[in-house]
């Protein structure tokens, strides 16, 4: 059971490393920052953890930063 868990996150961690080097930097940013996002969706949908509305609103503001901290909105207004 050690040797598939430490497989298949190091298959993930470098299929992640070779698909962000052909990616642009935004999005590349966007997605790897959303893993705990993806984290608390599955854990939610396959019943490991209760639906609260803490853990809605936590999800949302870590959403809402990720996007304030990846899209530059001042340049997007200028064009």
């Amino acid at each position: 059971m050690v040797v598939l868990g430490i497989l298949s996150s190091f298959g993930a961690q470098t299929l992640q490393l070779i698909g962000q080097r052909y990616t642009d930097p935004t999005p590349a940013g966007i997605i790897l920052m959303t893993e705990s996002m993806f984290g608390s969706i599955f854990s939610v949908a396959l019943g490991f953890e209760p639906f609260t509305m803490n853990l809605l609103i936590g999800g949302s503001l870590i959403v809402i930063a990720l996007l304030m901290m990846q899209v530059d909105f001042r340049h997007r207004n200028a064009s």
